[in-house]
Formats: structure tokens, C-alpha cells, sequence
């Protein structure tokens, strides 16, 4: 296993086992206050923690989404560019191949001379 995947992995197992120690001990219930809205949720505090991180995660993720956008036309422009340009190489080096092909000789077209001889013409 190379070096690098190792040490991702070394880190998911500590940050799970922190996650599970963080749920064990915070697993009591706990109000959650919207304050402007009448709003409330009681729900035990890892799952508020856990709820916060996603959504945390999941805006960050869209929002790189969208960011990238531009970088996504441009290389998906730049790979009709390069198909086109490949199919004209391939259009040129079929051309050259057949340009430096030899013509096939002719055939010697044979006279029949008055005394029933054949020459070559």
C-alpha cells in the first residue's frame, strides 16, 4: 500500500474514533433554538454536531460546483477543439501515406508488328 493511502487512512480511523467518542459522551438531549423563527429541535448534540457538518459539507461541495463551472466549459470546449484537430491529422497523414505510395506501373502494351512479331512498344 503506498505511503500517501496509508496515512488517509491512519486519519480516517482517528477522526471515526473521535466521532464515536464525541457521540458516546454527548449523546444527552439538547435544545436547539432558532432564535428569530418559533422554532426548536431537541435532538442529542452529536446529532446536531454531525447535522451541521453535512450541511456544512454538502453547501461547500455546491458552491466549488458552481465556482468551477467556467472550468468545466472551457474543458469541455478545448476537447471539441482537440477531437476536430485530431481527425484533421488523421485526414493529412492518410493524404501523405497515399501521396508517397508509389503509383502502380503500367502494364507494357504489346504491338503485333507485321510479321506476327510482338514488340514491346
Amino acid at each position: 500500500m503506498k505511503p500517501m493511502k496509508l496515512i488517509g487512512w491512519g486519519i480516517l480511523v482517528i477522526v471515526a474514533l473521535v466521532a464515536v467518542v464525541f457521540a458516546i459522551h454527548n449523546h444527552g438531549p439538547y435544545t436547539l433554538n432558532f432564535w428569530p423563527l418559533p422554532y426548536q429541535v431537541a435532538a442529542p448534540l452529536y446529532l446536531i454536531v454531525l447535522a451541521a457538518l453535512a450541511i456544512g459539507f454538502i453547501t461547500g461541495a455546491l458552491a466549488s460546483w458552481v465556482a468551477g463551472r467556467s472550468w468545466r466549459q472551457l474543458a469541455r470546449r478545448r476537447r471539441r477543439e482537440n477531437d476536430a484537430l485530431m481527425r484533421e491529422l488523421d485526414t493529412l497523414k492518410a493524404d501523405a501515406r497515399r501521396r508517397a505510395l508509389p503509383a502502380p506501373q503500367e502494364a507494357p502494351e504489346l504491338a503485333v508488328g507485321s510479321r506476327g512479331a510482338v514488340k514491346d512498344g
